[in-house]
């Protein structure tokens, strides 16, 4: 008898043995797979870091001689960029910066060299805001100038607002929009298009002038008092001299001679694809000013 418990007792102690065992291989396994994938995201950074290296030199070299021409391809064509050694594939797809009005123009008001482009900026903001039935516009209005200004546009709450004083990216953006939707108890305000007409930008505050012939179909019908969905149909983005010529508008560009700027802009932001290792990342950058700016690597 004595025996027989004995034995039960080796048998216990050896099945929690192996269980601590099997445990502690399930955690090693673990932490390998977690060191596997950490080490695989560092070297798809590092890969990152050599792609804008590379796509720096290209641009430079491609945007040499730069003309409308030149940049419709870039925007309309994607480029595709492959290692020699066939360890990676990228794609880069670009767009104007610049085809939309900036919404730091809605907080200019106080600024006379600023006066037209913050007078356009406004008509424009009431405008569709009309057209969406928004119930307190102007209490939109006035939280998109506080957060302008670098101040937290509601309930007293302090620290969230990212973005440098006189610009707004696109994350701050649509938390305003959510935070006056509550405020206001206004759901309308998701009906209004805002990324066709205002650029949530990161270019500076007061820029060379806006391109027009990418200018976006919606603000392009609204600037030359014509229907948008007509605009979508018949304009294609960098025809704007042609559209507005076919529908005998060329004449109405003398009022908006401030706002275009008399060379295309080299402002635009793309966005890089690459594979690396049989998985997806991509990231991107704008670039002005001759170089690459505000690089931000994204998920998966």
């Amino acid at each position: 008898m004595w025996l027989k418990k004995r034995r039960a007792v080796t048998l216990l102690i050896t099945l929690a043995v192996i269980a601590t065992m099997l445990a502690l291989v399930g955690i090693l396994f673990g932490y390998l797979e977690t060191a596997r994938r950490n080490a695989e995201s560092k070297s798809a950074i590092v890969e990152a870091s050599l792609l804008r290296q590379d796509l720096q030199r290209l641009l430079r070299k491609y945007l040499n001689s730069s003309s409308k021409e030149t940049l419709r391809q870039l925007y309309t064509t994607p480029m595709t960029i492959s290692g020699r050694d066939g360890s990676f594939d990228a794609t880069v797809r670009c767009g104007p910066l610049l085809d939309r009005i900036p919404v730091s123009w809605l907080g200019d008001g106080g600024n006379s060299t600023m006066l037209r482009a913050h007078q356009l900026a406004r008509e424009l903001f009431d405008s569709i805001t009309e057209k969406a039935e928004m119930k307190d516009p102007f209490r939109l209005y006035e939280m998109i100038r506080l957060a302008l200004r670098g101040i937290s546009p509601v309930f007293g709450e302090e620290g969230w607002i990212a973005s440098r004083p006189g610009l707004l990216d696109a994350k701050t953006f649509e938390r305003i929009l959510d935070d006056y939707r509550f405020a206001a108890d206004d759901p309308n305000v998701y009906r209004v298009p805002w990324h066709d007409y205002f650029l949530m930008n990161t270019v500076p505050v007061t820029p060379p002038g806006l391109d027009r012939e990418f200018l976006t179909p919606e603000l392009l019908a609204y600037l030359y008092g014509l229907e948008p969905d007509y605009v979508r149909s018949n304009y294609t983005p960098g025809n704007a001299e042609e559209f507005l010529r076919e529908n005998g508008l060329e004449g109405d560009d003398e009022r908006y001679r401030w706002l275009f700027a008399k060379k295309p802009p080299l402002l635009f932001r793309c966005t890089v694809f690459y594979s690396f290792r049989e998985k997806q990342y991509n990231f991107v950058f704008d670039y002005r000013n001759g170089r690459m700016e505000d690089f931000e690597l994204q998920a998966q």
